[in-house]
């Protein structure tokens, strides 16, 4: 697999895993994150040992932003088309979080 590792064709295929998957696998299961933290420590919890005690109200406030915008996102998908929430959303995210 060494071969393949300096390859454009590659490098842009483990860019597009990172930009897709790289930042929720981060964010749930702390992946590439700081392994001073115990296994299963994620951001998303607010009893994750990332957080302090006085944060977890805004954790929890932040956990249901989260799942507002899920649930908004698929009721524009049950509307519009898969097609339409992933042109209109999904590749500006992923854009935006490229940077």
């Amino acid at each position: 697999m060494e071969v393949f590792d300096e390859t454009p064709l590659f490098t842009l295929g483990r860019l597009i895993v990172m930009q897709v998957f790289g930042w929720w696998l981060y964010l749930g299961w702390n992946a590439m994150g700081s392994p001073m933290y115990p296994k299963g420590t994620n951001h998303i919890s607010p009893n994750s040992p990332l957080f302090k005690a006085e944060q977890r109200k805004g954790i929890i406030l932040s956990d249901i932003g989260l799942s507002c915008m899920v649930g908004a996102l698929g009721y524009a998908t049950k509307v519009y088309g898969y097609q339409a929430v992933l042109l209109a959303y999904f590749v500006p995210y992923v854009i935006c979080n490229h940077w």
